[in-house]
């Protein structure tokens, strides 16, 4: 479930017009933490940039 938590990630923002970078997209994919992913999901729901789904947030 979090490898596809984190691909649906870059692609959410991406639809949203929110810039995607490949460093961004290797940080969510580098990060195993479902509860992580999670947030940072829900995040990217309203986020207008990566910064806020990363915001407060390791790994």
């Amino acid at each position: 479930m979090a490898e596809g938590r984190a691909k649906d990630i870059p692609v959410l923002l991406s639809h949203r017009g929110v810039e995607v970078t490949d460093g961004d997209r290797d940080r969510i994919a580098d990060c195993g933490d479902p509860d992580v992913l999670s947030l940072r999901f829900t995040r990217a729901i309203t986020a207008t940039s990566a910064a806020e789904v990363f915001a407060d947030t390791t790994g």
